[in-house]
């Protein structure tokens, strides 16, 4: 499997950026791929909460958990690795 990086700059507080990355119903703003994504854990995101994302690329659909690991750094079982 290729591993692949990205660096990009988003000028934003990062408390914005955390806010949109965190709020499920706004990833298809910002994730094409985006079918649906729900949180599994109840209440507001914190370290351990989980939720679901179901996306399709190239007509491969794949479901995948994510679990916050620290407030601002989430972990993505599928191999994401996105740090602001």
């Amino acid at each position: 499997m290729a591993d692949a990086r990205f660096t990009f700059t988003i000028s934003r507080p990062l408390e914005e950026v955390f806010a949109v990355l965190t709020d499920p119903e706004k990833t298809p703003k910002w994730s094409a791929p985006a079918v649906e994504e729900h949180w599994i854990t109840p209440g507001p995101p914190t370290i351990g909460s989980r939720r679901l994302a179901v996306t399709q690329l190239m007509g491969r659909r794949s479901q995948n958990v994510a679990e916050g690991i620290c407030s601002h750094r989430w972990w993505d079982a599928g191999g994401l690795d996105v740090e602001l």
